[in-house]
C-alpha cells in the first residue's frame, strides 16, 4: 500500500542497497501491488528452511512431513569448525575506515516554532509529525486494524517510534548533504513515472485512485521517493570502498561448501490419513483404478500438497525418517504400503527418479560468493556509519515539550539490576 510508505518500523537498516530508514522498503508494495517478494504461499512460508540456517527437523505439532523444494544456495549461515566454534567471517572495517562528513554539527538552544524537535542545523516540523501519524492511523483502518488511542502506551509506542524515525531521517539527511550528495524533485518525479509505468501500466486514474484510497497526496509520495534516492545513494557512497578479492571469495567458499550442496530431491504424491484402516481402504480404491490426485484431494490430512493432488518433493533428509525412507526405495511408478509416521499413515507413490545432489563449483558460484562476501562486508560498515552517526549527534537533537523520548533501561555491569536513564 502506499501508507507503506510510512512504516510505523523504524529501526535502521545495516544492510546496503535498502533505505537507511524503512519509509518506502519496497516502492512496489507501497503502491499496493505484491511485486516485491513473491504472493503470499502459505505451503512454502512453512516448508521452505530459513535462508541463513539448516533447514529444521519436522516439529511434531506439524500436519505433515516438511517438503522443501531444491532452491539456490541461499546466504549461509556461519558455520562451526571441528572444535564446535564458529569460524571467523571477514573481519569488520575499522571507525577509521568509514567516510563520515567533518562538518561540525551546532547544538540547538530552543525548538523552533511549529516543531517537535530541533536537530542540529535542522528541525523535525509538527505538521510532518502529524501527517504521519495520519497515515499510519490510515494504514491501520485500510487493514482492519484499531489504530491506539492518544495516552495509551500503544499510542506513546507509536509516537516514539515516529519521533524517532523522523529525527534520524532528518540526521541522515543532513549527512548526506554535507558530503556533497543531493536528489532532486526532478529525479524523485522521474522515479515515480517509472513506478506508475511499471504498477499502473500508465493509467493515471488507476494512480490517483489508489492515492485516495491511502489518503496520500501525491507530493507526499514524491517526497519520500527522493529521500528513498537520497538513501540509496548515500549507502552507495558510505561502502565504495569494499573490495572482494580472489582469495576472499575462494576462503568463502571453503568454510561455507555446504551451503553449495543441492540435496537429493524425489517428485511423489502421497495421502495422509489418520488410521491404518482409512489407509488400507485407500489402497482398495487405489487397487480399483480410482485416480491418486482425486484422492488425496478428498482424502488427504495434508491440505498444502491435498490441493495439489497430494504432490509433494521429498528432499533427502528434510522429512521424517519413516517417509524419508519409502519415498526413496520405490520404483518410479509404484504405491507403497501404508507408512506409518508422527502425523499419521500415508500412502506413498513415486511420479519421478531421484534427483542426484549436486554442488557448485567455486567457478559457477563465483558470482554468487562476491555478492554474499560484498553484503556482509557492506552491512558491517553501514552499521559502524550508524553508530558514527549517532554518535555525532549525540547532544545535538532538542525535543519539544511531550515529544522527549521516553527512559530507557540500561544495565550497569556493576550492579546486579538494572537502572533508568535518559538518553
Amino acid at each position: 500500500m502506499l501508507s507503506s510508505l510510512y512504516s510505523p518500523s523504524v529501526t535502521p537498516m545495516t544492510r546496503p542497497r535498502t533505505l537507511i530508514l524503512p519509509l518506502v522498503a519496497c516502492c512496489a508494495l507501497a503502491l499496493g501491488v505484491s511485486a516485491c517478494g513473491g504472493g503470499d504461499d502459505p505451503q512454502a512460508a512453512e516448508t521452505t528452511p530459513p535462508a541463513e540456517t539448516a533447514p529444521p527437523a519436522p516439529e511434531p505439532s506439524e500436519p505433515a512431513p516438511e517438503p522443501a523444494p531444491p532452491a539456490e544456495p541461499a546466504e549461509p549461515a556461519p558455520t562451526e569448525s571441528a572444535g564446535g566454534e564458529t569460524e571467523a567471517a571477514p573481519p569488520e572495517p575499522s571507525p577509521g575506515e568509514i567516510e563520515i562528513a567533518d562538518n561540525e554539527v551546532p547544538t540547538p538552544t530552543s525548538v523552533p516554532a511549529g516543531a517537535i524537535a530541533a536537530v542540529g542545523a535542522g528541525a523535525v516540523e509538527q505538521e510532518t509529525f502529524d501527517q504521519r501519524m495520519g497515515l499510519l492511523e490510515q494504514q491501520a483502518v485500510n487493514q482492519g486494524s484499531e489504530f491506539p488511542s492518544p495516552g495509551t502506551a500503544e499510542y506513546e509506542t507509536l509516537k516514539n517510534q515516529t519521533v524517532d524515525s523522523l529525527v534520524e531521517t532528518e540526521q541522515y539527511t543532513q549527512e548526506a548533504e554535507a558530503l556533497g550528495i543531493s536528489v532532486t524533485d526532478e529525479q524523485a518525479i522521474a522515479r515515480l513515472d517509472e513506478i506508475k509505468a511499471d504498477l499502473f501500466q500508465g493509467d493515471e486514474e488507476r494512480y490517483q485512485e489508489e492515492l485516495a484510497n491511502q489518503a496520500l497526496t501525491e507530493e507526499q509520495v514524491i517526497e519520500q521517493l527522493r529521500y528513498q534516492e537520497l538513501s540509496n545513494a548515500l549507502v552507495e557512497r558510505v561502502t565504495s570502498g569494499v573490495v572482494v578479492t580472489d582469495d576472499d571469495m575462494a576462503a568463502y567458499y571453503e568454510e561455507n561448501m555446504e551451503s553449495f550442496v543441492t540435496p537429493e530431491s524425489r517428485e511423489v504424491a502421497h495421502i495422509l490419513v489418520e488410521t491404518e484402516e482409512e489407509a488400507a481402504a485407500v489402497l482398495v480404491q487405489l487397487a480399483d483404478g480410482e485416480d491418486f490426485a482425486q484422492l488425496a484431494e478428498e482424502n488427504s490430512l495434508d491440505e498444502a500438497s491435498a490441493v495439489n493432488g497430494g504432490l509433494y518433493t521429498a528432499v533427502r533428509g528434510l522429512s521424517v525418517p519413516e517417509f524419508d525412507e519409502e519415498a526413496y526405495s520405490l520404483e518410479t511408478g509404484a504405491i507403497s504400503d501404508p507408512v506409518e509416521t508422527e502425523f499419521g499413515w500415508h500412502i506413498i507413490t513415486a511420479l519421478e527418479d531421484a534427483t542426484p545432489a549436486t554442488k557448485q563449483t567455486l567457478d559457477e558460484a563465483s558470482e554468487q560468493v562476491d555478492d554474499l562476501i560484498r553484503r556482509e562486508r557492506e552491512g558491517s560498515i553501514f552499521a559502524l556509519w550508524l553508530e558514527a552517526v549517532a554518535a555525532k549527534y549525540e547532544g545535538k537533537v532538542l525535543y519539544a515539550p511531550g515529544f522527549e523520548p521516553p527512559p530507557s533501561i540500561i544495565e550497569d555491569p556493576a550492579s546486579d539490576g538494572a537502572e533508568e536513564s535518559t538518553p
